[in-house]
């Protein structure tokens, strides 16, 4: 099932980038996935685009799910480091459109786009520049929730340390780094225990940092 999805969801790109067609041709022939005349009239058209194409708009489009799993053997076989890039274009493809869903969400269409351009390859960006920059909208986004937060506590003072804190450290800290300090002090301030003795809080604060 799997090799079925993988033929057909990559079917443009097995047409432009498959070269070694020929072996793939007398695997099939051999399986039984192509007749004898499917074979010499494939085998007749010129260069291997012409070729992929005709194979996979033609018989391996109707042989089922077991003609395609041979076929996707057979590509294994031939074509094995195709198959690698294609694996890895499809993971990065996936995790670029779960990082796109996120910055929708925190309605940063500046980061989308920004991801769409450098996906589609219409911009060259350095991809960890563009990874800091997701990273550092999340965690101002969570340094916002944990503020607000405090606020509907009426929690003043707790506010008032965790802006003092957020925006300037007693070490200090590349920008690099700054999004894990943020996203660190947040969640110990959101795991304080706020129902303590204000002289435990204040020490336990006074330990962490």
């Amino acid at each position: 099932m799997e090799e079925e999805l993988f033929v057909d969801k990559h079917h443009l790109a097995l047409v432009q980038r498959v070269k070694n067609i020929e072996p793939i041709l007398d695997g099939l022939l051999s399986y039984k996935v192509i007749n004898r005349e499917h074979y010499e009239e494939i085998l007749s058209l010129h260069g291997p685009r012409g070729k992929m194409r005709a194979l996979l708009s033609g018989p391996l489009r109707v042989c089922g799910p077991g003609g395609k799993e041979i076929f996707y053997k057979l590509l294994r076989e031939h074509e094995s480091d195709l198959l690698d890039d294609l694996a890895d274009e499809s993971e990065k493809y996936e995790k670029n459109k779960k990082d796109m869903e996120k910055m929708k969400k925190m309605n940063r269409t500046d980061l989308v786009q920004r991801l769409s351009d450098v996906s589609s390859g219409t911009k060259v960006e350095p991809l960890p520049s563009l990874i800091q920059s997701v990273e550092t909208t999340a965690q101002h986004r969570l340094l916002e929730m944990t503020t607000e937060a405090f606020e509907k506590m009426n929690r003043t003072d707790l506010v008032q340390r965790l802006s003092q804190s957020s925006s300037g450290p007693k070490k200090k800290h590349s920008e690099a780094q700054r999004p894990a300090v943020i996203q660190k002090r947040c969640t110990l301030w959101m795991n304080i225990d706020l129902h303590s003795p204000r002289e435990h809080k204040l020490q336990q604060r006074k330990r962490s940092f």
